[in-house]
């Protein structure tokens, strides 16, 4: 395989030293499992090792491993593609490989795809957040598995949120490629965790096992804390993983979340805010470990960011959300209360997108509890409660 490949997607990251991810563990044992397989590997610029060598450079150095296809989820192989923006499937004459997308026109694999392969490894960083949709391709690539009886191997990672469950659980009505299963927004749980949480529960569609391995992380736990990842274009550093997991909430409704600036998530505005008001109120709640301040900005078309930003190439008046302190900041909490505020002073501008903010949300108790003026403390409230539940049904698949 050509190296300038692996420089091209090469990608800067931050773990402790010490952090040896399901990848690095595999890499120790000299991918002795892999040796004399078929396999398909679920890949894309994350899947790095803790000297940030790309999973598909280990690999080549073993021809008796054999690599018979990758598949990418959003984003694509060297995450260079908007949120949204769909993906084809294309043979890498460079590597000699189909590369086959999950994020077109098939979101699982096909049984042709998968169907004479010994493993399906799957090795991608997640944020930690119930609508980022790694964790949607996870399912359905467990789902073929399942059809096909063909063992997964997933090498886990590290959750850079840590361990805290935050926000609602998701009703079976509200399930979509944006939330899947009923967990809550954040839920502190690794890749490796989820998937055994998924297949065990009998979450997946063909409501069938598979065989399920997994390679542990060492030397993590979910107290360890923060650290650096990029694991899609509009999530450069771990602020904006942090805030996107109640920041993401800002794209159903017709503000902007910031896309098609430099700091997406960390900024919100439009056209008609009214930011002084709208400032004054968020600062009169006295969020904790952050603070706002006024900025507004002209959403741009950016290659490999955001090709269709919400008001393109017009002002938006706008609120920047600095994080003060990471350890007590509520993302969830303060996305809600800035909907509630915007919507408060801009009853006739400020718009929901019905099905996509409950889809995100996992209920429509968002639109409800908003539109009739009611406290959001109810809402906060309903989190406390299927946080605890989720705590109870989630510890007997916890590793860390």
């Amino acid at each position: 395989m050509n190296k300038s490949f692996f420089i091209y997607i090469s990608f800067s990251c931050f773990l402790h030293a010490n952090i040896l991810t399901g990848l690095d563990i595999l890499e120790k044992e000299n991918f002795n499992i892999l040796y004399n397989k078929d396999i398909g590997l679920v890949i894309n610029h994350t899947s790095l090792n803790n000297k940030a060598i790309h999973i598909l450079e280990l690999l080549s150095n073993h021809d008796n491993i054999h690599i018979k296809s990758i598949f990418t989820p959003e984003h694509g192989l060297r995450g260079n593609f908007s949120a949204g923006e769909k993906i084809s499937d294309v043979f890498n004459e460079e590597l000699g490989i189909d590369i086959i997308s999950l994020y077109g026109d098939n979101k699982e694999p096909k049984l042709s795809d998968i169907s004479s392969l010994d493993y399906l490894i799957f090795d991608i960083q997640d944020i930690g957040s119930r609508y980022y949709t790694y964790i949607s391709t996870l399912t359905y690539i467990l789902n073929a598995a399942s059809k096909a009886k063909i063992p997964v191997i997933v090498l886990d990672r590290p959750n850079p949120l840590g361990g805290e469950i935050a926000g609602p659980t998701i009703y079976p009505e509200f399930y979509s490629f944006v939330g899947m299963h009923p967990i809550p927004i954040r839920h502190g749980m690794t890749v490796g965790e989820l998937a055994l949480m998924i297949n065990n529960e009998l979450w997946l569609p063909s409501e069938k096992k598979t065989s399920l391995i997994i390679y542990e992380i060492e030397n993590w736990n979910r107290d360890f804390g923060y650290f650096s990842l990029s694991p899609s274009p509009n999530i450069p550093n771990i602020e904006t993983a942090l805030l996107y997991s109640g920041m993401c909430l800002i794209e159903g409704t017709n503000l902007s979340e910031g896309r098609g600036t430099k700091t997406p998530f960390l900024l919100f505005g439009a056209p008609w805010l009214d930011v002084k008001k709208n400032l004054n109120d968020l600062n009169v709640l006295d969020l904790e470990g952050v603070s706002f301040v006024e900025s507004n900005f002209t959403p741009v078309s950016i290659e490999g960011m955001s090709k269709y930003p919400k008001y393109q190439n017009q002002l938006c008046y706008g609120i920047k959300i600095n994080v003060v302190d990471k350890d007590i900041v509520n993302p969830i909490k303060i996305a809600v209360s800035i909907l509630k505020i915007v919507h408060h002073n801009h009853p006739e501008e400020f718009l929901f997108d019905n099905n996509f903010i409950s889809k995100l949300y996992g209920s429509n108790n968002i639109i409800k509890n908003i539109m009739v003026k009611d406290s959001t403390t109810i809402l906060f409230d309903n989190w406390k409660e299927d946080s605890d539940k989720f705590s109870k049904q989630r510890n007997p698949y916890l590793l860390y």
